[in-house]
């Protein structure tokens, strides 16, 4: 019995550590934007679209969405870990009164009656993300007028963006856009980090969302070339008057981005933004050295369980600038003959 007193407090302590989180004003603002506001002015208005009330996706299509991001997730992650850790949490939400109390209630006879499943740290505790910094800029154009910096001098900044550039190796290559932007969401989101609901609604052991690995590059099979990240930001769709671009020199980090400033999306990304809302799941414009694209962030059966809306609605979505690995040279115009 004395050996199981020590483990006893620890799980103690963890329901202390881990208390039950009402998210609800975390989000007050999505049940009182209740519509659905116009881009610009000069752009085409979706007040008659509400991601609140209508997702454009149909019943198979919705079903499909939350397959992908599951066996994305579960793919990706570590199964053990989300189960382990969900199961633990579930422990934690039981009512306990303290050891003898809790010994005295178990059936049996002897050691038989000593409390079960009480949870260890090892089975709850998440690794906290540390911040990612926005990969490193495009290389000067060849032939470009451009001078390349002084590459003996840098920021701490820009070493800090090298470093973790690197560390996005060359298995971590997606061959379809879809794809790569999959898998960007669930480490955004992976699952484990999502807690417990009890039935009030309230969560044990959320985490907010944020990047945990620097994305990979973006090959297609039939090309020579690649296609390496410049910029990753996320579009807010619901807590602004118009959906906005939040500005970080970091990647996107729920936390960080709370006092973060905003910028107005720029016209591919309000076009972009106004398919997406009728059901598309990413838009692509591709130039010479560069391509855009945004991806929705939809609402699967998870996120509804916090965010008042309906499955598959657009709750936000990932803006990602690429350039062309490597470049291709300045075209050569031909000089004008008299």
């Amino acid at each position: 019995m004395l050996f199981y007193i020590p483990i006893y407090q620890e799980h103690q302590r963890l329901i202390a550590d881990y208390p039950l989180e009402d998210l609800t004003p975390r989000l007050a603002y999505e049940r009182s934007n209740s519509f659905r506001p116009t881009l610009s002015n000069n752009s085409l208005a979706l007040n008659a679209i509400s991601p609140l009330q209508s997702s454009g996706l149909d019943a198979n299509q919705l079903e499909s969405l939350d397959q992908k991001f599951f066996h994305a997730a579960y793919r990706n992650g570590d199964n053990r870990l989300v189960w382990t850790r969900e199961r633990a949490l579930r422990s934690l939400s039981k009512i306990h009164t303290g050891f003898v109390a809790d010994f005295i209630e178990q059936p049996g006879f002897g050691r038989s009656r000593m409390p079960t499943r009480l949870v260890r740290e090892r089975d709850v505790t998440l690794s906290v993300p540390e911040r990612i910094p926005q990969p490193p800029p495009a290389p000067a154009q060849p032939g470009s007028a451009d001078e390349p910096p002084d590459k003996s001098v840098q920021s701490a900044h820009a070493v800090d963006q090298n470093k973790h550039a690197k560390q996005s190796s060359d298995d971590r290559v997606s061959d379809s856009p879809a794809e790569f932007h999959l898998e960007q969401i669930v480490d955004f989101v992976p699952v484990e980090s999502l807690g417990v609901f009890d039935q009030d609604n309230k969560v044990r052991g959320f985490q907010s969302h944020a990047f945990r690995e620097m994305p990979g590059d973006l090959k297609p099979q039939t090309d020579q070339f690649r296609w390496k990240l410049e910029q990753l930001e996320l579009v807010s769709m619901l807590k602004h008057e118009v959906p906005v671009a939040y500005v970080s020199k970091n990647l996107p980090a729920m936390d960080e981005l709370k006092e973060a400033p905003t910028r107005p999306l720029d016209a591919f990304e309000e076009q972009a933004i106004t398919t997406l809302l009728k059901g598309e799941e990413i838009v692509i414009n591709t130039g010479y050295n560069q391509q855009r694209m945004v991806g929705s962030i939809r609402a699967v059966s998870k996120c509804m369980k916090c965010h008042a809306v309906v499955g598959g609605a657009l709750l936000g979505a990932f803006t990602y600038r690429f350039y062309r690995d490597p470049l291709l040279p300045v075209p050569v115009r031909p000089k004008k003959t008299l």
